[in-house]
């Protein structure tokens, strides 16, 4: 299987998103990257790594002559993905049908979607260790359309002061890692409930861990510690870098304008092609952290 490099990706996503390569052949890298970064939220080294695991990933699978997306596949949705633009736009970037921007769009963030289980791992079954405190916890919320068969009050988010979707993204406070991603949930759960859920994160937590989180999870004091004014500074110290580390990654999901713009695919799908959108979205922010950018350190 022959690698497509980094080079590649950043050569082929500035012309199909319509820089004159002519102009910019005596540029600088730095420059062309510069330019990506005007398109696209990953960079083109993240792009690579992740084709050629989508690539390995259908290779190992059982049927792997289907559904194999082209680098051109990889490149319009990640520019979808950070962008968000409508169809007819993708389509006339492309010089594709919107049919078939539609169609190969799906196909190709489900294959990002699949590496979940390889990117998003949860790594205290097999590695014990001793740590007490062992990953931060929050909820963060998409607006969307609210949903005309099921309207409800239970959509509504305060953040947005409308109706949105909520997901639980936890973070390994010593690893560079994204660990458990649950949801989409209504907006009008709290971040509290959707912890309780069975099968949930709560019931994930070894014996005699503690989890880092905000005021929202306030009443779990054997699992969760959250801000309290009897701890000593360093452990406030403590506590409040890995909360803050928590918000960056949250920050970082919402450079992709799928996410942070009001989702519009009002379609009886429409929570399950979200929820393939936001683990595609967090998919690439572990690449990025694994690759060039890693959280800070607590």
């Amino acid at each position: 299987m022959d690698v497509v490099t980094a080079d590649d990706f950043l050569y082929l996503g500035l012309r199909m998103v319509g820089w004159n390569l002519n102009k910019l052949a005596q540029a600088t890298n730095q420059t062309k990257l510069n330019k990506w970064k005007v398109d696209f939220v990953p960079s083109p080294d993240v792009c690579s790594k992740l084709y050629n695991d989508v690539r390995q990933h259908i290779l190992n699978s059982q049927n792997p002559e289907s559904n194999t997306p082209t680098v051109s596949d990889i490149i319009m949705s990640i520019y979808w993905l950070s962008n968000y633009p409508i169809l007819p736009v993708l389509a006339r970037i492309w010089k594709l049908s919107e049919k078939t921007c539609r169609n190969r769009l799906k196909n190709t963030i489900s294959l990002i979607q699949a590496l979940k289980q390889e990117k998003i791992k949860w790594i205290w079954n097999e590695n014990q260790t001793d740590e007490i405190f062992i990953l931060t916890v929050d909820g963060t919320h998409c607006p969307i359309k609210e949903p005309r068969k099921d309207p409800s009050s239970q959509w509504f988010s305060h953040k947005f002061n409308g109706p949105a979707l909520a997901y639980e993204v936890a973070i390994s406070i010593f690893h560079n890692k994204v660990v458990w991603i649950n949801g989409p949930f209504k907006a009008g759960e709290s971040d509290q409930q959707i912890f309780h859920k069975p099968g949930g994160l709560k019931e994930k937590i070894p014996l005699g861990k503690i989890v880092v989180a905000d005021k929202g999870y306030t009443g779990e004091p054997q699992i969760i510690s959250t801000p309290n004014p009897y701890d000593t500074n360093e452990i406030k110290k403590f506590k409040n870098r890995a909360r803050a580390r928590q918000e960056t990654f949250n920050a970082r999901l919402k450079r992709f304008a799928v996410l942070a713009d009001r989702f519009r695919h009002g379609t009886k799908n429409e929570m399950a092609f979200h929820k393939s959108c936001f683990e595609a979205c967090c998919i690439l922010c572990q690449y990025e952290i694994e690759t060039s950018n890693p959280l800070f350190t607590v």
